[in-house]
């Protein structure tokens, strides 16, 4: 036996105040039958998941391959951008900084 009044289970009324759970067969079905397989929201779905995809791969294949084959090779090595000169590997540029000055005594430079 329940304690609950039967008129406190009348379901024929509709809801005051929750349209949610107000059941109407005319709008449901216009709801349902609104489904289209190419919708905006699938193709942006489905887009991103592509970008995530080949993002991934770029990151764990593509980078690694270019990394061990490089695009060009030098096949000159010792000559740098600014070449080589007497002091092997460093090049003078005048006008420019130095990494060891010049009035340094040559005891000391190696």
């Amino acid at each position: 036996m329940s304690t609950i009044p039967p008129y406190l289970w009348d379901i024929q009324d509709p809801d005051l105040d929750d349209a949610l759970h107000n059941p109407n067969p005319v709008n449901n079905a216009a709801l349902d039958s609104s489904f289209t397989i190419f919708s905006a929201r699938g193709w942006a779905n489905t887009s991103a998941l592509f970008i995530l995809v080949v993002g991934l791969i770029t990151l764990f294949a593509r980078y690694p391959i270019i990394h061990y084959f490089p695009l060009a090779t030098n096949m000159t090595p010792g000559y740098n951008l600014g070449g080589i000169n007497a002091s092997v590997q460093i090049p003078l540029l005048p006008g420019m900084p130095s990494l060891i000055d010049s009035t340094t005594p040559s005891q000391y430079l190696y």
